[in-house]
């Protein structure tokens, strides 16, 4: 019995990509870090662009998730790092959440707006600060992120 729902929780995963249509195999991937998937849903015209239902984009789910190949892959391929998803976060602020620098450094390359707001007021660096990521944090600011919170506030007329 063990065996089977070992067998089951590796099998059922690929076999629910091999059935998802491309975008929601993008989706997938991106969230996973496969970024075979990734390629071969994009070579099947899965839509970069393509949001799920709380208007995430797959870019949003590989940098929350830290999957660096995936992120470039997607800015590669054409993805906006300026969407905005159903509560206005956007793939930076998701990114400056974790400790993937590499990461933040591809989306502010590709346009990445420093400064986005969610609808609940927050922008990457707070979201940094609220993780006490103060190499994002530093990043952000060198890119000209404004505002944040009180220790933002102190790292910027420290620097």
């Amino acid at each position: 019995m063990k065996r089977l729902l070992i067998f089951l929780m590796l099998w059922l995963p690929l076999g629910m990509a091999e059935a998802a249509g491309p975008d929601e195999q993008l989706m997938m991937a991106a969230r996973d870090g496969r970024e075979a998937l990734a390629k071969s849903a994009i070579a099947q015209g899965a839509n970069v662009n393509a949001v799920n239902p709380q208007g995430r984009s797959a870019l949003m789910l590989a940098a929350y998730y830290g999957n660096e190949k995936v992120v470039k892959l997607l800015l590669a391929e054409g993805a906006d790092p300026t969407l905005k998803d159903s509560q206005g976060g956007t793939a930076l602020i998701g990114a400056s959440q974790q400790y993937n620098l590499e990461v933040i450094r591809a989306l502010i390359s590709h346009g990445a707006d420093v400064n986005a707001a969610g609808k609940n007021g927050m922008t990457p660096l707070r979201a940094a600060e609220l993780n006490g990521n103060d190499e994002v944090m530093k990043l952000l600011g060198e890119a000209g992120a404004e505002g944040g919170g009180k220790k933002s506030a102190k790292k910027k007329k420290k620097g």
